[in-house]
């Protein structure tokens, strides 16, 4: 099973004094996932990064985002969509007012918990890197350490309701398969 959350919070600790980046937001969880996994494991577990750009461009086919639309990721990953969901959002004045609002809507799920707890790392950095003052890495950590989203949850997504939901993303297949037909 693939573990990230350990890896990338050690990154964050070492930078517990630096201004929230994109990298560090963005970057680093690839690049941790990347130094210490094969494709190989990552097919096995059926872990694949959406990636900041691939996500930026799926929300964009969104249109218009309503504040209030429920939105659920039935396999989040690490939250690459959610996280480009969100940035479609209005911006508080206050990360915790940010917070607070998209915990009402935000939804996601993944049958690795270790993932589901990046996720919710993520958005809580997201909510702190969005706000127009700079926050350090360290005050984003100390912040997940007391709240969690609620609606990020472990379970198989096959046996989620998403009919309560405005918006189901997902990602698009990275499946390598031969095809016997051809169709013109």
């Amino acid at each position: 099973m693939v573990e990230l959350k350990d890896k990338y919070l050690a990154y964050l600790e070492k930078h517990r004094n630096d201004v929230v980046s994109y990298d560090a937001l963005f970057v680093k969880p690839y690049q941790i996932l990347r130094e210490n996994y094969s494709d190989q494991d990552l097919r096995i577990d059926g872990v694949f990064f959406s990636g900041a750009d691939i996500a930026d461009k799926l929300i964009s086919f969104l249109g218009e985002i309503s504040p209030l639309s429920k939105v659920i990721d039935p396999c989040c990953g690490a939250g690459d969509l959610l996280l480009a969901y969100t940035r479609q959002l209005p911006k508080l004045e206050k990360p915790m007012e940010t917070i607070g609002s998209w915990s009402e809507i935000i939804y996601g799920n993944d049958i690795n918990a270790d993932l589901v707890a990046v996720t919710n790392l993520r958005l809580v950095m997201n909510a702190f890197f969005e706000c127009e003052k700079q926050y350090t890495i360290g005050e984003c950590i100390d912040c997940w350490k007391k709240f969690s989203f609620p609606h990020l949850t472990t379970s198989n997504a096959l046996n989620l309701d998403i009919k309560k939901h405005h918006i189901v993303l997902l990602n698009p297949p990275y499946q390598q398969e031969k095809i016997s037909v051809k169709y013109s």
